[in-house]
């Protein structure tokens, strides 16, 4: 069996990260695997049964200091990989793509180009391409950039994997600090959907025969309706006629709970996300926003108070097991302004999460679009910019770019923002377009499942 090495800076956080994890555990049945990572502090992935050597060199601060700690990294793992006779080599992220390339011996070398900062430094990207037997992208965006801006034509790209099955079940964990007084189970969103389709079928069961056998009538004259919601069956959930107001006034009282996952990062975007949030809120009295994620939110607690939204944004942190949290949601919202192939986003949609997605270099388009859809973008912006208007797109709606300089002044709305907070309010306030895009997520994820992303990605490396 050849031997693969798979090199991560580490193992805390992140999307390429998690992949990584992934992609050992899937490549197992091809390979010797070993992970190798330069410090494992705040393991945050299950990486029980992997084979995890850890080369205790963490990154460090200032540039003499960074580029002595790159010769040591890359003296030890050029060591590591001749002892270990390591037949194929694959890095994950910047920091890992220069210690795999300048290490390279006899082994095959592929370099991961996974985010759109990763295209930045064009003397970066010729050190990985000219080093690299095969450049591996995870977009077909990145892919294209490297064959027109730098005349590459030795890549691939592969799609991360989403283990769907896998997302739900850990979905189910049970969590108990939901913000805003929400419960696991958010019966009211349950509620929601049977009033719906009583209230879809009211017109036809005003209609129906008397002696109808769902349909019964009350001691005081009235009637209900018993419904199964899962299914065209009548069955379950009385509804009164006679109570429709009450039960309307009851609906438009439920939570719209919105969701974002990631790190308090620049290219996450939040600030744009709260600021388009404080126009849904206004529109919306029970719109609540909830963001995961490691990192130092001060910030935005200033921004929320100054927005008077304070009380409906919560920060919740990180959180080892994301999903449950997601899962309780309306509405996924990536604001990001870079992006590689965004997994959290790709999560949610398995959750069957409804999505509104910023079209960001690089990920989101080639998500929420069709195949068709994408290639008639690409025909207007052939130099991969973002469209400029909103695109309501086969399995979520993506939304112009937003730039990337933060700005926690409360006075300033961009264009872009509001734009946003108009696609968010329009999917909240209709909750047919919310189930619709719910499903069309869920089938979306259900593309890119692990058996796929690890029979390609073994015929990519087979090649070489």
């Amino acid at each position: 069996m050849k031997k693969l090495m798979l090199i991560t800076p580490m193992l805390h956080q992140g999307g390429f990260e998690r992949v990584c994890v992934t992609t050992a555990r899937l490549m197992q049945k091809y390979y010797d695997v070993t992970v190798l990572i330069f410090s494992d502090k705040d393991i945050n992935y299950d990486v029980t049964g992997l084979n995890i050597v850890n080369i205790n060199l963490p990154a460090r601060k200032g540039k003499y200091a960074k580029a002595i700690n790159l010769i040591k990294r890359v003296i030890k793992v050029r060591q590591l990989k001749k002892e270990l006779g390591i037949d194929i080599c694959y890095s994950f992220g910047s920091s890992a793509n220069y210690v795999n390339s300048l290490s390279k011996g006899k082994e095959k070398v592929f370099t991961g180009l996974r985010c759109s900062t990763d295209m930045e430094s064009p003397k970066q990207v010729k050190l990985f391409c000219s080093k690299a037997d095969q450049v591996l992208s995870c977009s077909k965006e990145i892919m294209r950039q490297l064959s027109t801006e730098y005349n590459y034509d030795k890549s691939s790209y592969i799609y991360n994997p989403l283990d769907v099955a896998a997302i739900n079940i850990q979905a189910k964990e049970k969590i108990d600090d939901l913000p805003f007084g929400l419960t696991q189970d958010r019966e009211d969103i349950i509620e929601s959907k049977k009033k719906a389709k009583a209230k879809a079928d009211k017109a036809s069961a005003k209609k129906a025969d008397s002696d109808n056998p769902y349909e019964k009538d009350n001691d005081n004259g009235s009637h209900h309706i018993e419904w199964d919601v899962s299914s065209d069956a009548p069955l379950k959930i009385k509804r009164d006629v006679n109570k429709d107001n009450k039960q309307e006034e009851e609906e438009d009282k439920r939570i719209r709970l919105i969701v974002s996952v990631g790190r308090q990062d620049y290219i996450k975007g939040f600030w744009h996300l709260v600021k388009a949030f404080s126009i849904v809120a206004k529109d919306n009295d029970n719109a609540r926003l909830m963001i995961l994620g490691t990192g130092d939110w001060t910030p935005y607690y200033k921004l929320t108070e100054d927005l008077g939204i304070k009380d409906k944004v919560a920060f919740m942190g990180i959180r080892k097991n994301p999903f449950p949290y997601v899962a309780a949601s309306d509405l996924y919202v990536l604001s990001s302004n870079h992006e590689g192939f965004p997994n959290a986003l790709l999560e949610a949609m398995a959750l069957g999460k409804p999505c509104v997605a910023a079209d960001c270099k690089t990920g989101p388009r080639e998500i929420v679009l069709s195949e068709d859809e994408y290639n008639d973008l690409l025909k207007i912006r052939p130099d991969g910019s973002s469209t400029d208007k909103a695109i309501e797109g086969e399995y979520g709606i993506l939304v112009p770019d937003m730039n990337e300089n933060e700005d926690f002044d409360s006075q300033v709305i961009t264009v872009g923002e509001k734009a946003l907070a108009r696609e968010i309010n329009k999917m909240i306030s209709d909750d047919d377009k919310l189930e619709r895009f719910g499903l069309k997520a869920r089938e979306r994820a259900d593309c890119y499942q692990p058996e796929k992303y690890s029979a390609e990605l073994n015929s990519i490396l087979e090649k070489l």
